[in-house]
């Protein structure tokens, strides 16, 4: 009997390397899915991401094929994957096309279970040409850049008129707090002051 590959991700260069977060097992997707009643029951596994900062599969189910996405609690928390999420319900709402977040029985759209956190979305329509692509690979055509663009000046304009606090000094979240300021060492040094992992390093 043929052993399954091992699951790899994006490295910081062009190579594939283990994870640092393992790949979400099937015993481990249906305990999740049991949060997210609209999902239906567990069919199967069929994709898992390369992506290294969070683990995500490919679900398929009774009603659908869904995303489900897990963080490491230090990277992404429930309430910090609740800010994101209003976001993308504010885009929604100005009629961007964004992939549905799909809410547990309460509501939730992100539960937590032991170091993890938990985000479903249900998948989007068409073909995710680039979802195994390293994020800083170029865009395939000409054509490809243009739509890019247009999504992103779209996406731009409908969050103009989104309004939340600033978000919590968090890894993986850009505050554009250093370069547009009037003394950019001070807010370089507040910066890491706001984050002891980095202080630390």
């Amino acid at each position: 009997m043929a052993t399954q590959p091992a699951h790899l991700v994006h490295g910081m260069g062009t190579a594939m390397e283990a994870p640092t977060w393992p790949a979400i097992a099937a015993d481990e997707a249906e305990a999740v899915l049991a949060h997210f009643p609209a999902a239906g029951w567990m069919s199967g596994l069929h994709w898992h991401s390369p992506r290294p900062f969070s683990a995500a599969t490919l679900v398929h189910t009774t009603t659908g094929a869904f995303l489900l996405k897990r963080h490491h609690h230090r990277v992404r928390t429930v309430e910090g994957l609740a800010e994101e999420h209003a976001f993308i319900a504010h885009l929604a709402g100005a009629g961007v096309s964004v992939p549905e977040v799909i809410a547990t029985a309460d509501g939730a759209t992100a539960v937590a279970s032991a170091a993890w956190s938990y985000e479903l979305h249900r998948a989007a329509p068409g073909a995710d040409l680039y979802r195994d692509s390293l994020s800083w690979t170029p865009f395939a055509s000409r054509a490809h850049a243009h739509a890019a663009g247009v999504a992103l000046a779209t996406l731009h304009e409908a969050a103009r008129s989104f309004t939340a606090p600033a978000r919590r000094p968090q890894p993986l979240v850009a505050s554009f707090t250093i370069l547009p300021a009037a003394d950019p060492i001070a807010a370089a040094e507040a910066y890491v002051a706001a984050r002891p992992g980095l202080a630390a390093t």
